[in-house]
């Protein structure tokens, strides 16, 4: 094997747009010299350029491809895709460090009425018009927005307990029956809200959120509830599930997944004989 040869392929291993390059480096390093003809040198030249041009216009054809089938094109959030995938990693995040996670899920009030009254294109911009105060009025550093389908929305709520996530659910609530702008009359939301329990999968979590939600609906709608374990699971009106997500198969314990969480720690022996229990 000749010297230019083993260059050429530890260039190849070390560097990953080598073969882009490799057309010239074979050309200019004919047998080890220079070729007579430079000619063929600036042909291999620009076609190299030219497919370095074309994997790079290809690689961010691939990224633009991959963000927009994660937003949803009417409202511009995070669509239900995206929610499935980020719903599953946090639920694993949430388990695996004992860190509380909080759904929140929304359904605008009368929203088939608003479409019958004013039309669909109205409706749409009335969607639209939400999904922009629900940015505006959530925590921009922590919440993360995503329309779930029709004139339901989903914010996900990391390192948020319950109480916290109520809060937030209240504050959009206030902001959205404040909120006169499209029609120049009240138009309200009802709220679910629901805390990751114990070994509890993303699917239930989800389910449990939109059960509160329609819970919020029968008390006369425009209000905020609190999701209550195993019932919500229990006496469901419908399936919320967004897909494969889920981490575990059961959830078996009422106790948030913080309240759960326990850290063993070892007797001054090492044996493990004296552990405590720290619930936290």
């Amino acid at each position: 094997m000749s010297s230019h040869t083993s260059f050429f392929k530890r260039i190849v291993h070390s560097w990953p747009y080598a073969p882009v390059l490799l057309p010239v480096l074979t050309e200019l390093f004919q047998d080890g010299r220079l070729p007579a003809d430079w000619r063929s040198v600036t042909t291999a030249a620009t076609l190299s350029t030219m497919t370095f041009l074309l994997i790079f216009a290809l690689m961010r054809s691939k990224r633009k491809l991959e963000q927009m089938s994660a937003v949803d094109k009417l409202t511009e959030l995070n669509n239900s895709h995206s929610l499935r995938v980020e719903l599953g990693r946090l639920v694993g995040f949430a388990h695996r460090t004992c860190t509380p996670l909080s759904v929140i899920f929304m359904d605008l009030d009368n929203f088939k009425r608003v479409n019958d009254t004013h039309g669909h294109l109205t409706g749409s911009r009335l969607l639209h018009h939400f999904a922009q105060v629900l940015l505006a009025t959530v925590r921009t550093d922590v919440d993360l927005c995503f329309r779930f389908g029709g004139d339901e929305f989903v914010v996900l709520s990391p390192e948020t307990p319950l109480t916290m996530a109520h809060a937030v659910g209240k504050r959009i609530l206030q902001v959205v029956a404040l909120d006169n702008e499209l029609f120049g009359k009240k138009v309200t939301v009802s709220i679910g809200v629901a805390q990751l329990e114990s070994q509890e999968t993303a699917t239930e979590l989800i389910q449990r959120a939109d059960n509160a939600m329609y819970r919020a609906k029968s008390d006369g709608k425009n209000g905020v509830a609190i999701s209550r374990p195993h019932l919500e699971v229990a006496d469901s009106p419908r399936s919320a599930s967004i897909g494969p997500v889920s981490l575990r198969t059961s959830m078996v314990s009422p106790r948030s997944a913080t309240q759960a969480c326990v850290r063993e720690k070892g007797g001054a022996n090492g044996s493990g004989a004296g552990a405590t229990a720290t619930i936290f």
